[in-house]
């Protein structure tokens, strides 16, 4: 519910909560059930984004704020990776955010559309484990989710 009422009185007026988003507990470990933050780091410069290999932009500092929170949430063994979802503007930021949980031993979970985009961009740089039962963090761009 917190995040349909952003977009409902602008975009999509008849937007209906389902009733069982009501009635889910409030995200343990946080101030908010929905996190914005506000920073002053800009984007990297385009030459430095070029060494992501991204002609799309790239937040470095965003990049670790994400995945710090959701490492936070997933050490305090109340949450599984599964139940966590990154929305992210941009694909190069995408790529990076997919490097950084590898880095944490976390794995990924792209739609068809981002994985794609990125194969075609040349920046699916982490393989994969393809292996049954294996829980994912599920990151997307926000014009993909």
């Amino acid at each position: 519910p917190e995040f349909s009422r952003l977009v409902r009185n602008t975009m999509y007026p008849g937007l209906v909560d389902h009733p069982s988003t009501l009635v889910r507990p409030h995200i343990m470990g946080v101030a908010k059930d929905l996190l914005f933050i506000t920073h002053n780091k800009e984007e990297n410069p385009d030459e430095e984004a070029a060494t992501f290999r991204s002609s799309s932009k790239v937040n470095t500092h965003e990049v670790g704020m994400v995945v710090g929170i959701a490492t936070h949430l997933v050490q305090q063994r109340r949450y599984s990776m599964e139940q966590i979802t990154i929305l992210t503007p941009y694909l190069g930021q995408l790529a990076q955010i997919r490097q950084s949980l590898a880095k944490e031993k976390m794995t990924a979970l792209l739609n068809d559309r981002d994985r794609a985009d990125l194969v075609r961009l040349d920046l699916d740089d982490v393989r994969e484990t393809k292996a049954v039962g294996v829980k994912s963090i599920r990151v997307a761009t926000i014009d993909n989710y």
